[in-house]
């Protein structure tokens, strides 16, 4: 490394570990983190995803998280996100390799060049809060993201080298990411196409073929790897966890869905400003301009294909029902890439500065500057406002988690202990994981868990449950503690919409004829809600 580069490079990597430090422990909890945590347990004690518990996600990820299980077992929630924070620290920089590679061998731009898109993609991606946030918490994004661009590494160094098994290797990362998020899986069409694009372009000339055949070949296997074992064992809550779950949904009229869709655009936008104004600009200048393909050697087929995996993804995740503004996560180490490499050597090079050190100190400080001004930051740190006031917040949101958790266990009885863990009846899973304990089977999607209009033999095969299904367990779970927040009997599926306030005063009715309550905790997990916590009488 340069010595003029040395600074920045230092400054950004100890402010990234800094925000996911602050990430870890200061971010708010997650209903999510809960049951991918849960899956990775079960799945470490031998269960099988589809097949024993339902899942909305692909295998991947149980698989993966139960690795994860000693950190949980050490930290709870707490070690599932240091896991995770790794995971998203690492793809920041394969994020950084994969601009330097892009630009060094791929458009054969000089060293200092390649160290600044190296330098700048790490930075919009360590150096965002709302990036660092979603790639601490226990999500699919960390693992997807790392999957995907490491994909791309493989799948430059395939391009450039003209391999087959680099080919290969690209299409298996690439659809073990599919298996982790299903939406990953359109990359597969998309890079396959855009380097079959490219080679029909040439004439026919060269032997991209063997990448084209590599590609297909290692992500078919590996598609198939993933998701056939699952398509025989379990076909139905396969393609429910998959496809139904996610497509039940209901928003209303085309007015509200619209709107929903303009929300995710402008709440993306905001999130990842920096990034995205400064793609926009470098967007009306080409990087891979057509007069210097040949001197730029595969360059503009990189981007290309980049440029168009980060649409299509995109457009998957705009036309769903209801589109989350996160659900980008997973895909903007590439668009990180794609600006760090036009930072290099675009309209507005920092390479061609005779002090880059010092822009790009100051683009770090900007970006910081960005982060600091989150109002996620401020939901971290301040408490419900007081008429003129903020007070801070005395715990946060993790502390809260965590002392509900030990609560927990203090009112678990040496009787009920034994080689087979408690079962906490709750739909808050989170706070089992927290606290060690198990939930009742059927309750492993925690607040969306209820199907209450679905058949029994359905919601059985799908490990969910139904109306009467929920309320048997009621009546009859020899749960020694409940814990409730309030998104515990409150929320119906597939809609996720609200259950109608008699039907949760009658669940709640059954569990306090069967229930006492000893504490409550106020403000507590996803959306500050209360958390009652009962013993069974």
């Amino acid at each position: 490394m340069e010595k003029s580069l040395r600074l920045p490079w230092a400054l950004a990597i100890l402010a990234a570990l800094g925000m996911y430090a602050l990430a870890l422990w200061f971010g708010e909890v997650n209903q999510d983190e809960g049951w991918y945590l849960y899956a990775g347990r079960l799945v470490a004690e031998g269960q099988t995803p589809f097949v024993d518990f339902a899942s909305t996600q692909g295998p991947v990820m149980a698989y993966v998280y139960a690795l994860a299980q000693p950190l949980v077992e050490l930290w709870g929630v707490a070690g599932g996100r240091v896991f995770t924070a790794i995971l998203g620290f690492c793809t920041a920089l394969a994020s950084a390799f994969l601009a330097h590679r892009v630009s060094r061998t791929a458009f054969r731009l000089p060293p200092a060049a390649s160290r600044i898109a190296a330098l700048t993609a790490f930075a919009f991606l360590s150096l965002n809060l709302y990036h660092v946030y979603f790639t601490t918490i226990v999500k699919t994004y960390s693992l997807a993201g790392l999957l995907v661009v490491c994909g791309f590494l493989a799948l430059g160094r395939s391009i450039r080298e003209q391999t087959g098994r680099h080919a290969a290797l690209a299409g298996g990362l690439i659809a073990l990411a599919a298996g982790v998020r299903l939406s990953a899986g359109v990359l597969l069409p998309v890079v396959w196409l855009s380097i079959l694009l490219y080679w029909l372009r040439r004439g026919r000339q060269g032997e991209t073929v063997r990448v084209l055949v590599g590609f297909l070949a290692g992500g078919t296997v590996m598609l198939l790897a993933v998701y056939v074992p699952f398509m025989f064992a379990a076909p139905e809550a396969l393609k429910f966890g998959l496809l139904d779950y996610h497509g039940g949904r209901a928003v209303g009229s085309l007015a509200v869905a619209l709107a929903y869709k303009g929300g995710f655009l402008v709440r993306l936008a905001g999130a990842y400003f920096p990034l995205i104004v400064l793609s926009i600009v470098l967007g009306g200048w080409r990087v891979g301009r057509a007069e210097q393909s040949e001197r730029e050697g595969t360059g503009p087929l990189l981007v290309t294909t980049l440029v168009a995996s980060i649409v299509a993804v995109t457009i998957v995740h705009l036309v769903a029902v209801f589109p989350y503004d996160d659900y980008q996560v997973f895909i903007m180490p590439l668009l990180a890439v794609v600006v760090g490499v036009g930072l290099s050597c675009g309209p507005v090079s920092l390479s061609s500065s005779s002090h880059p050190a010092l822009l790009l100190t100051a683009f770090i400080l900007c970006l910081l500057m960005h982060s600091a001004a989150s109002p996620m930051l401020q939901g971290w740190l301040l408490a419900e406002r007081d008429r003129i006031w903020w007070p801070l917040r005395t715990e946060t949101s993790m502390q809260r988690l965590q002392r509900a958790g030990a609560l927990i266990r203090d009112h678990v009885t040496t009787s009920t202990t034994g080689e087979q863990l408690p079962v906490l009846l709750t739909q808050d899973t989170y706070l089992a994981v927290e606290a060690g304990l198990r939930v009742p089977q059927g309750m492993e999607l925690g607040p969306f868990s209820l199907f209450p209009e679905m058949l029994n033999e359905r919601a059985e095969t799908l490990h969910v449950l139904n109306r009467g299904m929920l309320r048997d367990l009621l009546a009859s779970t020899e749960a020694p503690l409940a814990a409730f927040s309030g998104y515990g009997l409150a929320i119906q599926c597939p809609e996720i919409s609200q259950l109608p306030v008699d039907e949760q005063g009658e669940l709640w009715r059954m569990v306090e004829s069967r229930y006492e309550q000893v504490a409550a905790i106020e403000a507590f997990g996803q959306a500050d809600t209360r958390l009652r916590v009962l013993r069974r009488k």
